[in-house]
């Protein structure tokens, strides 16, 4: 006695494509499930002892984390990654007039994870000048990094990227900033 598999034609056939599509297309949604994505929370301001800061909040989704994350300032055909919070100011002894350019690097690169917000500067407001603000804003008068200087037309362009597939940008002018700002404020 033997049991074969027998094959129906056309209704096997159309039980197999079936199958592999569903299969396929389910590939796609779990990846898309777990990819992390961004929630843009809007901006927000603090000030410092140096300025204003204006930074750009947002929280991450998702289910994979996507580990060490830069982001890219863009503006004027100058690019610098942001300085992150969580990392030290790039100074010796926290001294603004001790700017060590070999702790700018350190500034670039930050873990995040899924669930958590976060604020990055992006913009200060240093004596009424708006300026891009990175690890290499304390070094501008002695002549490192770009030019960080802004006018409210000046168009921004945030690039945030990681592990797991993480894309995400935003842009906006200084005047959009500040409007919006404003907005939040008379809420």
């Amino acid at each position: 006695m033997h049991d074969f598999i027998t094959f129906s034609f056309p209704l096997d056939a159309l039980s197999v494509i079936a199958g592999g599509i569903v299969g396929f297309f389910l590939v796609f949604l779990v990846d898309f499930i777990k990819k992390p994505r961004v929630k843009d929370l809007g901006f927000s301001v603090e000030k410092v002892n140096f300025g204003t800061l204006y930074k750009v909040r947002f929280k991450l989704k998702g289910k994979s984390t996507p580990g060490l994350t830069r982001m890219t300032i863009s503006w004027c055909c100058n690019k610098v990654f942001a300085k992150w919070d969580e990392a030290p100011n790039p100074i010796d002894e926290d001294d603004m007039k001790k700017f060590n350019p070999v702790l700018v690097p350190s500034t670039y690169d930050q873990p995040i994870f899924c669930g958590n917000e976060y604020n990055v500067p992006i913009v200060i407001n240093d004596n009424s000048k708006y300026e891009i603000f990175s690890g290499w804003w304390f070094g501008k008068n002695k002549g490192y990094g770009p030019d960080p200087s802004l006018n409210s037309s000046t168009k921004i362009t945030l690039t945030l990227t990681g592990g797991s597939g993480l894309l995400w940008s935003k842009e906006f002018t200084i005047s959009e900033l500040l409007i919006l700002h404003t907005n939040e404020i008379s809420s």
